[in-house]
């Protein structure tokens, strides 16, 4: 949350989160249910919310993630 890139942010909100510590803790992928520009709010509202400095995360830079998967 304290990368202003957002982008680790922005892979969990697409693709989704499992990590096992004991416990198994998972976050669905939200890719497919949210448009470039819902996840770009998103991420931008998280990181300003949470993180140490806000993010300007465009839907353009979510399309280009998207593309790299």
């Amino acid at each position: 949350m304290n990368d202003p890139t957002a982008t680790n942010v922005v892979q969990v909100i697409l693709s989704g989160a499992h990590r096992q510590n004991g416990d198994a803790t998972t976050m669905p992928a939200f890719g497919g249910a949210y448009s470039d520009d819902e996840i770009a709010r998103l991420a931008n509202y998280v990181t300003a919310r949470f993180g140490a400095e806000p993010s300007a995360v465009t839907a353009k830079n979510i399309a280009a993630l998207r593309a790299q998967d």
